[in-house]
């Protein structure tokens, strides 16, 4: 969105077609929280049905559930998801740490105090 014009504005009125816009490209869910029990059960390999011993049993299934394939089948867990997230963090962690922040002015007027923003971010 360009932050130049006032495209969420309209008449001095919140332009909610485009706000809703904003809010649905980034990634909002209805539930409010983002899925976040979905998110850390799925990184953390948790799901119904689990038994200390890596196998699958019927005993061990939701009310109604068999163990697929079969009782007693294997039910390993291969944390990808967790690997995935550790890899982006340690990635993203450098990235922010050796990030070069600059300040600079839209206005000619305020090139001076961008400069002073500038040197301030580099302290």
């Amino acid at each position: 969105m360009d932050e130049s014009d006032d495209a969420l504005m309209i008449d001095e009125a919140p332009n909610m077609k485009a706000l809703l816009q904003e809010y649905h490209q980034a990634g909002a869910t209805t539930d409010g929280i983002g899925g976040q029990e979905v998110n850390q059960e799925m990184r953390r390999m948790v799901w119904p049905g689990q038994s200390p011993d890596g196998r699958r049993w019927d005993a061990n299934m939701p009310e109604g559930e068999q163990a697929l394939p079969w009782n007693g089948s294997s039910d390993t867990r291969v944390p990808v998801v967790d690997s995935i997230c550790n890899d982006e963090t340690a990635i993203l962690t450098a990235a922010f740490a050796k990030a070069e922040l600059h300040a600079v002015a839209v206005d000619p007027d305020r090139a001076q105090l961008a400069g002073g923003v500038s040197s301030y971010l580099v302290a």
